[in-house]
């Protein structure tokens, strides 16, 4: 505790296998959906190849996790695209784009227009669109799946994962016995995909209270996303 005030916390890195198939950390929540779906309906090259397009940060922990995700999925290419990256990363990889460097991952540096429009949260891009701006409409074959992603994996399917999440947290407290005591669940944010989701299917709870602190970005990016 602290202040005298009770402090949980639910830590991603110590996901059972079991819950999101081996994916683990921050990200593994919102790709459960896309990580089912490929096992239900699996790669099967040549002639049905699957690829994933994203873009983001170099350091994405989103980056990273696709990168797993691709890796459990033979079959599964990961395109992913960035700014132009500063020499020393370029020419010695280190951290999150080394490891998705590591699991096969292919990298894209993009122009700042290019990504910039990308990256704009306002529209939605499409699979095609996506293609296009990463530079792949020669490489990827024509019978190929692709699927897109956007930056910090916040789109739509991601509420597969954190339906569950939110789930698990009804669970705990329940376990914890803290009856109808007032639950502040604070989520560290970027796009607030995670916040939003548990607000919703926490909604029927009325001791619970969501709260995301935005941690990449201000809070003017948080609300933008």
């Amino acid at each position: 505790s602290i202040y005298g005030k009770q402090i949980l916390v639910k830590r991603d890195d110590k996901i059972p296998d079991a819950v999101c198939g081996g994916l683990k950390g921050n990200k593994a929540r919102k790709l459960l959906g896309l990580h089912r779906s490929l096992i239900s309906n699996p790669p099967r090259p040549p002639n049905d190849p699957v690829y994933l397009l994203s873009y983001g940060g170099a350091q994405s922990n989103a980056m990273l996790a696709l990168a797993q995700l691709s890796a459990l999925h033979p079959g599964t290419t990961l395109v992913y695209g960035t700014r132009e990256l500063p020499m020393l990363l370029k020419s010695s990889p280190t951290g999150n784009y080394k490891i998705a460097l590591d699991l096969g991952m292919e990298h894209k540096e993009l122009d700042s227009d290019t990504f910039k429009w990308l990256t704009d949260s306002s529209a939605v891009r499409t699979p095609t669109q996506v293609m296009r701006a990463l530079g792949l409409e020669r490489k990827i074959p024509s019978n190929a799946r692709i699927i897109s992603i956007p930056m910090g994996a916040a789109y739509e399917e991601a509420q597969v994962g954190l339906k569950s999440l939110a789930r698990e947290i009804e669970e705990d407290i329940d376990n914890l016995q803290l009856g109808q005591k007032k639950v502040n669940l604070i989520v560290a944010a970027g796009t607030g995909t995670t916040a939003f989701f548990l607000a919703e299917f926490l909604s029927h709870c009325p001791q619970i209270r969501v709260w995301a602190a935005p941690v990449a970005g201000n809070s003017f990016y948080l609300k933008k996303g």
